[in-house]
């Protein structure tokens, strides 16, 4: 834990840590500096749609108004 390790991408001292989950090789380590955390889009494991249909949901379980906007169309639930 005191040490630094390399950045996974461009070996200077890593600032961050994360897991990736690789289809052949199983769940890893992904060491990143600073520059190449932001640089490194993230990924979703659900569609980005769904989050947004269970909060619909539970919002409706819970007779709460609720409305959201997307940039794809707009305020919904008006």
């Amino acid at each position: 834990m005191q040490q630094e390790l390399p950045c996974s991408a461009c070996g200077r001292p890593s600032r961050t840590s994360g897991v990736i989950h690789d289809p052949d090789h199983g769940s890893r380590w992904l060491d990143r500096c600073r520059q190449c955390f932001l640089a490194t889009p993230p990924t979703l494991r659900v569609p980005p749609g769904r989050p947004l249909q269970e909060l619909r949901e539970v919002a409706a379980d819970a007779r709460l108004s609720l409305r959201t906007y997307t940039d794809e169309s707009g305020w919904e639930g008006e």
